[in-house]
């Protein structure tokens, strides 16, 4: 029996998404500072729009951020930031970024025009930042609440944060958000491609039946 025609798109797609993914995680960590950037940005427009008081600065070397906290720390565990003690709270956005090359893969493999490509690139990378952002925002309040202590408990007390919604949280930046909202982003953008993938399905489903 000769190939269906949609059947044989579907493993062409596939083979080619498998392909693109090594690349694409390549060019993902080779460039991991400017992917990081913009969560950088945004990391610190959350921390100064709701506890200015309590953040004190967001700095970034390559693709490692640094939040430093005022809260009171033996010497060697703080320095000294605005005239007060700060703590420098290390987080790795990148583990919570894993999705853009998953989504490029996606992306560059669907069979479109060159423009629509970027653009779904585009919008991938900035769903990814939203991702990263709250992974690593929540990764700060774990870090404070549950390692730094009594200091670092009241600060988030102070806030109105409970234990119960920093875990959460946490759980579902560091589980379900990096993986799903890239895929669930390239679904909704892909519809019309997916659905005419659907045959290729009941096809291979009716002839191993």
């Amino acid at each position: 029996m000769s190939a269906h025609p949609d059947d044989y798109s579907l493993k062409r797609f596939m083979l080619s998404a498998i392909l693109w993914l090594p690349l694409s995680f390549f060019v993902w960590f080779l460039w991991s500072g400017v992917f990081v950037a913009p969560v950088e940005w945004l990391v610190q427009w959350i921390l100064n729009l709701w506890a200015p008081d309590s953040f004190n600065d967001v700095l970034r070397t390559g693709y490692q951020l640094e939040i430093e906290v005022f809260i009171e720390l033996p010497p060697e565990m703080s320095r000294i930031g605005q005239g007060r003690p700060v703590a420098a709270i290390p987080v790795n956005p990148m583990i919570y970024g894993y999705g853009f090359p998953l989504l490029a893969g996606l992306a560059i493999s669907t069979p479109q025009p060159l423009l629509q490509r970027a653009l779904q690139l585009v919008a991938g990378y900035l769903a990814v930042a939203l991702v990263q952002a709250w992974g690593t925002v929540f990764e700060i309040f774990q870090t404070l609440y549950f390692q730094l202590g009594e200091e670092g408990r009241a600060t988030l007390e102070a806030l109105g944060i409970s234990p119960d919604l920093i875990a959460l949280g946490y759980q579902f930046g560091y589980l379900i958000l990096p993986g799903v909202v890239p895929v669930a982003l390239w679904i909704l953008m892909n519809r019309r491609f997916i659905e005419g993938l659907v045959p290729a399905w009941h096809f291979e489903g009716d002839r191993g039946g």
